[in-house]
């Protein structure tokens, strides 16, 4: 997913190489560094954007992606903390402070993907009844189609069990 453009399935374990060409070079040189190793790999992955700081910030891991729709970087825990303390006065909490809380806290990780949900705009792309809806909140929630395929199927098991 990190390593080539187009994600993982363009690579080629036969090669080592990836058909679109690569993404992030260190992931290349110092593979070492970052192959089994979450900290590394977020740090390396998620720095400078969305507010998060340099790769030796830290920031990458710090504001990984937790609870039911993945809330990933700075920038959305941040937002987060504001809807909250908006929405709830008695009782104020800062998630960029402190971002264990949306995981460890079950009402937080449900406020949290709501909030996430909201401020991406998602009910206005889907009434939850079209594969098409599908793709549109994939690309709202990632930037991108990645693991569409897999939650087209688990959409349309979804849609036989209602």
């Amino acid at each position: 997913i990190f390593g080539c453009k187009g994600g993982s399935k363009k690579y080629s374990r036969i090669n080592d190489e990836c058909s679109l060409g690569r993404l992030r070079n260190k992931l290349w040189t110092e593979e070492s560094k970052y192959e089994h190793n979450s900290e590394n790999l977020a740090n390396y992955v998620y720095a400078d954007r969305y507010e998060n700081g340099t790769e030796e910030s830290g920031d990458g891991y710090k504001y990984r992606g937790r609870v039911l729709i993945q809330l990933t970087f700075r920038t959305n825990y941040k937002g987060f903390t504001i809807s909250h303390n908006k929405k709830h006065p008695k009782d104020i909490q800062d998630f960029e402070k402190n971002p264990e809380l949306v995981a460890t806290n079950y009402k937080y990780a449900v406020e949290a993907a709501f909030y996430f949900w909201t401020s991406r705009g998602i009910d206005s792309v889907s009434d939850g009844v079209a594969e098409d809806d599908v793709e549109k909140v994939t690309n709202l929630v990632n930037g991108g189609a990645n693991g569409l395929p897999e939650r087209i199927e688990k959409f349309k098991l979804a849609m036989e069990l209602i």
